[in-house]
């Protein structure tokens, strides 16, 4: 999927946003779901189950078998930093079924989606990757059990 689809597909459906930090703050209709209990430390081996079990149910109501998810990974980092623009992300590798999908993985890297409108920082980046690909095609149970840093 070219960034022309992505931003077409954003436009048509979610038309105004951009995806930046914090989404859930950057549109109108938004849902918040709780997927841990707030008084059970995050560390807690409940806690993490909890959110599993919360996250799997949710994507399962999202997404049926043959539904597009565009899986979309971005990467903040300096301009000196060029490795990212060499080598896919190990996610990317993880996660798909199909290791010829992959070639179908899109980067472009993108002024820094965490700097201000007024900032002139040009030394921050976000490498966004995206790829268009079916439920079927993901081990998207593995992936909501990563930890996120």
């Amino acid at each position: 999927m070219s960034t022309n689809t992505l931003l077409s597909f954003l436009e048509k459906y979610f038309e105004g946003l951009t995806l930046s930090p914090a989404l859930f703050y950057s549109w109108k209709y938004s849902i918040r779901f709780e997927i841990s209990d707030p008084l059970i430390s995050s560390h807690e081996k409940d806690c993490l189950n909890q959110a599993f079990h919360r996250s799997i149910t949710l994507f399962h109501r999202v997404f049926e078998e043959g539904d597009e998810i565009l899986f979309i990974t971005d990467v903040h980092t300096t301009n000196k930093d060029r490795f990212l623009q060499k080598r896919p992300l190990n996610v990317y590798l993880k996660y798909i079924k199909d290791k010829q999908r992959l070639y179908q993985l899109n980067h472009h890297c993108l002024p820094s989606v965490f700097q201000d409108e007024d900032e002139d920082d040009d030394q921050s980046l976000t490498h966004r990757y995206v790829l268009s690909c079916k439920k079927t095609e993901l081990r998207y149970a593995q992936l909501l059990k990563v930890k996120g840093y």
